[in-house]
């Protein structure tokens, strides 16, 4: 399981809330043959709700203008004072309760159908998730803190024109006012009651004593001066990232250690802090934009893990001659045989599959986005905590390309069946083809461009793999192993994650579940605990929406028996991005009837 492209390694505090996530951008334009709206339609509300909305986002977050084609400089960061963050509410209240007035039956068959469901889920469910408090303990994160979204917003800061430089040096001057309201946020929290796991406090300590051991020109937060060209601004930027971003950076760490951890809370679970069970609930329903319990969950995984170990079973005991699922798991996990033995024999397999991939894809799609994606390894300060592998989609300027980040942690002895979930669900059939897809053509509104329903596209990760596995584009059967264990294993997730945060697992019996079931090292299987920990509800994303994008196409090819089209299928699911679940089947239940008529 791997966090969305920051999209998935972009920290919330930097961003606005979680469904807004960082991917997608291009300036849209209406579909061809759409009614324009007249001033006093329903579709002529949704629009300027719409429009309001995405002008006060990139007010609010300056980093957003690029992904909606708007001419903001990105000169100041995202303020997140109680009294701005309060505003924001208010804000998003007035544009609800705006949306709330328009019958969306009324849209059906325009492009603002698509705008009005997706902004009504989005404010619904950020309204839901105030009961978090979010701002008072969230920042601290190993997988999406603020301090690792500053990497992806250096690879970000525009810094082609004049003009662009001196906007990047106040910005960047200004991050100490960044990290006092957040040492502020963090305190306020302690005093409430509300802070993170101690497990997950130290993995942050070790990633920040990472980044201040590193001079400025070997730092991840160096990327604007390489990218700027300009002597000038190199030296200029030299003097701030030591004036002003690493004591900053500095004085952070401080506070982690000498005020946070003792006072860390010891249950990884939501259920040790102020509401915790409800804000689970909400954290759920907006990653997902389902209403489902707890309960539910572990059900859905329990139930599906059964299918997917029995496809599974006959692959393993050809691979390691074990009749025990279990061992022969162990096996493939642990054995050298089955390693990839070196970093670089990691790199070099991993850049080939994705090349390899790559021109296999149309076995299943009925085109191959244009957009390239580029392999990078990953900073050594994130390999202790970070995911195998993530993925960055390419900024619109093309200032850099689309990434596939490659973690080389232990990677001699790193198991060679996780090279095919990984290639398939980061690049090619998975977020890659997914996010390029979208960024070639036009959408019903900007305001698509910012929002995104995280079940979707992580669910979407895992199908993709699971759509590799059937058409063959991993012949090799560790390979195919490797699909179906890592599918097996997200839906222990999905289990693990409400029992953690709502019914009291503990930390160590999670490590023991996945260390059992997965055959995962220890190492990997604390990781993974402590990711759980760190970001509720985000892991149980995954398979929530893998199991309904794998119900939707079984209805639609029952339906449709042999007038269904798998490239077809994929053209309208991708079509109009990563839609609230709901949505997506209305509009799939719609093709369907479509093609019967």
């Amino acid at each position: 399981m791997r966090p969305t492209a920051p999209r998935r390694a972009a920290a919330r505090a930097l961003l606005l809330p979680a469904l807004l996530l960082p991917a997608l951008a291009a300036r849209a334009e209406p579909p061809a043959g759409a009614a324009p709206a007249t001033r006093s339609s329903p579709a002529a509300l949704v629009r300027e709700v719409a429009d309001a909305y995405v002008a006060e986002s990139v007010r609010r977050s300056p980093h957003l203008a690029e992904q909606v084609g708007a001419p903001t400089p990105v000169d100041r960061w995202t303020d997140n004072t109680p009294v701005a963050l309060r505003a924001w509410e208010a804000r998003q209240d007035t544009f609800l309760a705006r949306l709330s007035s328009v019958d969306a039956a009324a849209l059906q068959g325009t492009p603002e159908w698509f705008v009005h469901g997706m902004l009504r889920e989005a404010l619904e469910a950020e309204r839901a998730q105030r009961v978090c408090r979010a701002e008072l303990w969230r920042g601290v994160d190993q997988i999406f803190g603020w301090h690792l979204g500053l990497t992806q917003a250096a690879a970000e800061q525009p810094v082609g024109t004049k003009a662009e430089r001196t906007q990047a040096l106040a910005r960047w001057r200004a991050l100490p006012g960044f990290v006092r309201t957040e040492l502020a946020n963090a305190r306020e929290g302690l005093a409430r009651g509300y802070s993170v796991p101690r497990p997950n406090v130290e993995r942050v300590l070790e990633q920040l004593e990472g980044m201040l051991a590193q001079a400025p020109e070997r730092s991840p937060l160096w990327s604007p001066a390489e990218r700027s060209g300009s002597p000038a601004f190199q030296k200029q930027w030299t003097g701030v990232l030591k004036s002003d971003v690493f004591p900053a950076l500095g004085r952070y760490r401080d506070f982690l250690k000498k005020e946070y951890l003792p006072r860390a809370r010891l249950e990884s679970g939501l259920s040790a802090l102020p509401e915790g069970a409800a804000c689970y609930r909400a954290i759920v329903r907006a990653y997902s934009s389902l209403d489902v319990s707890p309960e539910e969950l572990q059900k859905r995984a329990q139930e599906a893990r059964k299918g997917l170990e029995a496809e599974l079973a006959p692959l393993v005991r050809r691979l390691t001659s074990l009749e025990d699922l279990r061992e022969g798991r162990r096996a493939l996990a642990t054995e050298a045989r089955f390693a990839f033995g070196s970093r670089e024999a990691k790199v070099e397999q991993t850049r080939a599959e994705l090349e390899r991939v790559r021109g296999l894809v149309p076995r299943a799609f009925s085109r191959t986005p244009e957009t390239p994606v580029v392999l990078e390894v990953a900073a050594a300060f994130r390999e202790p905590s970070s995911p195998p592998a993530w993925y960055e989609p390419a900024p619109l300027d093309g200032s850099r390309a689309a990434t596939y980040f490659l973690n080389l942690g232990g990677a001699e002895t790193s198991p060679r069946m996780g090279l095919a979930p990984s290639v398939a669900h980061e690049a090619w059939p998975g977020h890659h083809l997914q996010i390029a897809w979208l960024r070639e053509r036009s959408v019903a509104h900007p305001v698509l461009r910012l929002l995104s329903t995280a079940a979707f596209v992580e669910g979407w990760g895992m199908y993709a793999e699971r759509v590799a596995f059937e058409t063959g584009m991993f012949e090799d059967e560790l390979m195919r192993a490797g699909l179906l264990g890592h599918l097996t294993d997200a839906l222990v997730a999905l289990e693990l994650d409400p029992g953690m945060h709502v019914f009291g697992v503990t930390r160590e019996q999670a490590v023991q579940t996945m260390m059992t079931i997965s055959s995962r090292p220890r190492a990997e299987a604390e990781r993974y605990a402590d990711r759980h920990a760190s970001t509720p509800g985000q892991l149980a994303t995954y398979m929530t929406g893998y199991l309904e994008l794998m119900r939707l196409r079984e209805e639609a090819r029952s339906a449709l028996g042999e007038r269904f089209d798998l490239r077809e299928f994929h053209d309208v699911v991708l079509g109009d991005g990563p839609l609230a679940l709901p949505l997506l089947r209305q509009k799939l239940e719609r093709w369907v009837a479509a093609k019967k008529a």
